[in-house]
């Protein structure tokens, strides 16, 4: 090939390839951690990239946060500037990417009637038990993926908090980012917000009141689903009040506790009820916010 040929191919070669970015954190990602702001920057949210894909480059270290490398839950300040490697649309590739969630007609009509409360920041919305509150770990779509499907013309709507897949109760949606920074720091254990859950157990529940301090301990691998386990050397501090509200009589033993959480664990209740064994009883089997 002439050098004018390789000229020509040169110039004909795409100019759009992806390329690394560099981007300023400024006020409305204050304090967001890495990773959800890579999850956004990247459009995995809204399933443009695979969410292990973020995970991946974070810890190969392609991600660095003021020229340094960082870990997913580091949080980031106004000023920081995160490098952001060159990363390929894979929406196409079927050995990467998440097919489209394909959420059922009924899911769509029905969201609606789920809203407790809405005004120009926030909504209020009525997660029903078997509804995940994001995709992810086997499920195709959540609570927030079936509002953003709802409303398409939202600018934004972010989780505040998370429930489990398995637990009903309310869940606050944020509308804007300053919003949401707002509400994230309401929902810290040092925070405004209390969170109290009803839960229906198996097995007659001694005392009154009581307090459980089990340690906990997140493990979760690239590709699978998490899994918590009381670890009193390398856990976290966890800690919930229950209170016994009443009894049954006749039938099954169980027993209809309320939980008040300091921490915010995941799984706390469950995996600290289950560590406590009363009267050999198994886990929480159901749990209502």
């Amino acid at each position: 090939m002439t050098t004018e040929n390789r000229q020509a191919t040169a110039e004909q070669a795409p100019t759009d390839r992806p390329r690394v970015r560099l981007e300023t954190v400024d006020a409305r990602s204050d304090g967001q951690r890495l990773d959800n702001f890579l999850l956004r920057e990247l459009g995995a949210q809204h399933d443009k990239q695979p969410r292990a894909l973020v995970y991946r480059l974070i810890r190969k270290g392609q991600v660095r946060v003021n020229k340094k490398r960082a870990k997913p839950m580091q949080r980031l300040r106004d000023g920081d500037v995160v490098r952001i490697p060159p990363v390929r649309d894979l929406r196409g590739d079927p050995d990467t990417a998440r097919p489209a969630a394909r959420i059922p007609t009924g899911w769509l009509e029905r969201v609606e009637t789920l809203v407790r409360h809405e005004d120009e920041a926030l909504l209020v919305v009525d997660k029903p038990a078997g509804l995940a509150a994001h995709a992810g770990s086997g499920f195709d779509f959540g609570l927030i993926e079936l509002l953003r499907t709802a409303r398409p013309d939202s600018d934004m709507l972010e989780l505040a908090h998370r429930i489990d897949r398995e637990t009903s109760g309310l869940i606050v949606v944020a509308k804007s980012r300053t919003t949401l920074l707002d509400l994230q720091e309401q929902f810290r254990p040092e925070g405004a917000a209390k969170k109290r859950y009803l839960a229906l157990c198996h097995g007659h529940w001694r005392d009154a009141h009581q307090t459980i301090t089990a340690p906990l301990r997140k493990d979760q691998g690239e590709g699978r689903a998490h899994r918590v386990v009381v670890d009193p050397r390398g856990g976290k501090f966890a800690r919930t009040d229950f209170e016994r509200l009443g009894a049954s009589h006749r039938g099954p033993a169980l027993s209809l506790m309320a939980a008040t959480l300091h921490t915010g664990r995941t799984h706390q209740i469950r995996v600290g009820y289950t560590d406590l064994m009363v009267d050999g009883a198994p886990s929480p089997h159901q749990s209502d916010t």
